[in-house]
């Protein structure tokens, strides 16, 4: 999914969660406001804060699923988590293309990268 996509669902809807999987050092840094940060090295072991985000997100939506859009520097980790996300039954889990780098480019010149 590309950034514009990823913004205007955003704008449809409030039942989503975005995680961004980069390090703790890297999220600290810069990250989008609404991030989750669920480090890929330790993501399995981020199960119950994913799991809590997406209830909280779904009461947010009336009870409908929640989207799960996934983030990193560049797209690689988040590619990895989308498959791990799907393997815990996340079927809606989405990698947003580019990561923090693309959000840099194509929404927020202003964004901070490293």
């Amino acid at each position: 999914m590309k950034w514009a996509l990823f913004l205007c669902r955003l704008a449809k809807s409030s039942g989503h969660v975005l995680l961004d999987v980069r390090p703790p050092e890297q999220f600290s840094i810069c990250h989008i406001p609404v991030a989750i940060n669920a480090p890929w090295k330790t993501f399995d072991n981020k199960a119950d804060v994913v799991t809590g985000a997406l209830h909280e997100a779904q009461e947010r939506a009336g009870g409908e699923a929640p989207a799960v859009y996934v983030v990193c520097r560049r797209g690689n980790d988040s590619q990895r988590a989308v498959a791990r996300l799907h393997e815990m039954g996340f079927a809606q889990a989405v990698d947003v293309v580019g990561g923090v780098e693309g959000w840099a480019k194509e929404v927020d010149p202003q964004f901070p990268l490293y």
